[in-house]
């Protein structure tokens, strides 16, 4: 007498492996609505769009004398406090206009005692610039993979604008 095969004795495997690619699809779903962009720290709802740009604010037109701009940007000067966080120190310093406007950040101490941080810096601190440097204040949205340095970078510029 021979018995009937049904399908799930004719593939065991498939009946095992399906439940498990549901699964582990289903937990790559959860972790990217958890940790995605729209769970970022937004400290600002607006957002800044654009390219980042790695030039400095110094400019000059084609007669060779310096811009307004420039001669405005720097009249003021604020340091910020020195903000430690588990990958080391950092501090900026807000450059105001007349105005008492925000219109450029410098930063002078960042943790670069690994390759790692260094290189994390090299990237988040240029985004973190031309963003508050657009928004005028300390109220961005965190660079991605530099959350604590973001957060640290923020609270350091807000001491200086707060203080100015």
């Amino acid at each position: 007498m021979t018995r009937n095969k049904s399908a799930d004795d004719q593939f065991p495997l498939v009946r095992r492996l399906a439940p498990a690619v549901l699964l582990a699809s289903g937990g790559v779903v959860f972790l990217a609505l958890v940790d995605g962009p729209e769970n970022m720290i937004i400290l600002n709802s607006s957002s800044t769009t654009g390219s980042v740009s790695s030039s400095s604010s110094s400019t000059s037109n084609p007669t060779g004398s310096t811009s307004t701009q420039e001669l405005t940007c720097g009249a003021a000067r604020s340091t910020g406090a020195q903000v430690e966080f588990k990958w080391g120190i950092v501090q900026v310093e807000a450059l105001l206009d007349g105005e008492g406007e925000l219109c450029e950040v410098e930063v002078l101490q960042f943790p670069d005692a690994d390759r790692r941080s260094l290189a994390i810096n090299n990237f988040a601190l240029p985004i973190l610039r031309d963003a508050v440097v657009v928004a005028k204040n300390a109220n961005v949205q965190a660079v991605s993979g530099a959350t604590l340095t973001s957060r640290a970078y923020m609270a350091s510029l807000q001491f200086a604008l707060d203080n100015s």
